[in-house]
């Protein structure tokens, strides 16, 4: 995983400045998969990622499988090559995906549009709710 967050850019965080609360991606569980996000850090990490503004990726040590997960069906198994490559592959859409989604977020409100507020609240009382 390091070698992903790297190339991508990411920053390591040193544990002990993460946020209490955030969204905090666990990358592997121990058949290969991402997990789901976590609003605070799950278990043990031993590095920590920040992907965008309060949102992280944890390497919990696992690293990667020996063996492929069980698979169903009649898909031939996956050989470790196959099983890395797609890991990689999952951690470079999931930073895609999350970088995309902080950008697409509105701004938070300011200090100086908090101030603004009474001067517009007052505007729309003076002209009504209707006019401009």
């Amino acid at each position: 995983m390091r070698i992903v967050a790297e190339s991508q850019g990411l920053p390591l965080v040193p544990l002990d400045k993460l946020p209490r609360y955030g969204t905090y991606w666990e990358a592997f569980s121990p058949f290969g998969s991402i997990l789901a996000p976590m609003p605070w850090l799950p278990g043990e990490a031993v590095a920590v990622y920040e992907i965008a503004p309060n949102c992280f990726l944890v390497d919990n040590g696992q690293g990667t499988p020996i063996s492929p997960p069980p698979q169903r069906g009649k898909l031939p198994p996956l050989t470790p090559e196959e099983l890395v490559a797609r890991q990689v592959e999952d951690l470079l859409n999931l930073i895609a995906q999350v970088q995309q989604a902080a950008l697409e977020q509105p701004p938070a409100p300011t200090e100086t549009s908090s101030a603004n507020a009474p001067q517009m609240m007052s505007t729309l009382a003076a002209n009504g709710p209707g006019t401009r």
